[in-house]
Parts: structure tokens; sequence; C-alpha cells
């Protein structure tokens, strides 16, 4: 048992050249608490893995948390399991959270287009915000590559889902994804 935290002070600068590994190395983790907060720069040639090993077994009462909190995280991926394996570790058989908390002034970037892997996992609530100042927004940005998760004012339209403010394909997509609608 124990607990893990790494911290990234407001104006600090971590540039990573490979993964960023923060967990055990093949080894089962076991009713570790892992806390990485980024209040400045965490930048990562390649992923973000944090409890690395799973080998099938139960995951007793383990929270792993990536608080970006007015920080920037920017790197190929965000993976909280071999393989980014989360829905095993998801089952509530194991009694654990692991979860991508996104604060007001934070920005999450992403190499790629990953913006519909990263819907999904918003409404998985893999990634969240307790902002009272707005919700979650995914954008993707082609000409730079990239997929950003911030936190956006949530003063557009009723038909606007993601908070960008806009109503579109996009937010239909969310729509759908929550369900009936009650009464319809």
């Amino acid at each position: 048992t124990g607990q893990v935290t790494f911290d990234i002070q407001e104006g600090a600068e971590v540039q990573v050249g490979g993964n960023f590994l923060v967990g055990q190395y093949e080894r089962p983790l076991f009713d570790q608490d892992i806390t990485v907060t980024v209040g400045g720069t965490l930048s990562i040639d390649s992923k973000v893995l944090m409890g690395d090993f799973y080998d099938g077994s139960g995951l007793d009462s383990s929270d792993l948390l990536l608080d970006v909190t007015t920080g920037t995280v920017l790197a190929n991926a965000i993976e909280f399991a071999p393989n980014g394996d989360l829905a095993a570790f998801l089952e509530p058989f194991f009694m654990n959270s692991m979860h991508v908390r996104v604060g007001d002034d934070a920005l999450i970037q992403v190499r790629g287009n990953k913006k519909p892997a990263v819907d999904q996992q918003i409404l998985d609530g893999f990634y969240f915000t307790d902002s009272t100042e707005g919700t979650l927004q995914v954008t993707y940005d082609e000409g730079l590559d990239l997929t950003t998760v911030r936190v956006a004012s949530s003063s557009g339209p009723d038909c606007d889902f993601n908070g960008d403010t806009f109503c579109d394909i996009d937010d239909l997509n969310l729509m759908l994804a929550e369900g009936p609608i009650a009464g319809g």
C-alpha cells in the first residue's frame, strides 16, 4: 500500500523524451493512490501512462488522478492501463477510480485527431471538470494536428452539449449517446 504524488508547480516545465510513467513496473498495483498534479507545463514525446501494470486480478481501492489545474499537458495519449485498457479498470468490481480532472485554466493537447475517443471518454467520466465556469470542450485543429481539451464557457444555446457555443454534429452525437429522451 502507499501513495505516489508528482507535482509540477505553476511556472515549472517538464520535458519527457519518451513515456511519462507513474506507477509500478512489472508488478501488480494494489492499494496505491497515484496523483499527478500539473500546474505548469508537462510535454511528453510519447504517452502518459499511470498505473502501468495490470495482470487481470482486481485492484483494491486504487485512485489514480491526473489533475491538470492551471497547467498544460501535451502527449500522444493519456492512458491509465497497458494499451489503454481503460474498460477493464472501470469495471465496478474493481472499486477504483481513474480520472483526468481539467481545471478552469488547464489545457490538454493530444497529438492527432483523437476527438471522437476523447468525447467518449468524457461521457464515460474519464475526463471531467468540477468547474463552475463552464463545461469540457474538445476541439481538433487539423493544421496543428492536435486534439484539445479545455473548460469552455457554458453560455451557448440549449443544443450546445459540448460547450463550444455552436450547435453541430458533435452536439447531436453527444445527445444521441445519452439515450432516449424522457417522454419522447
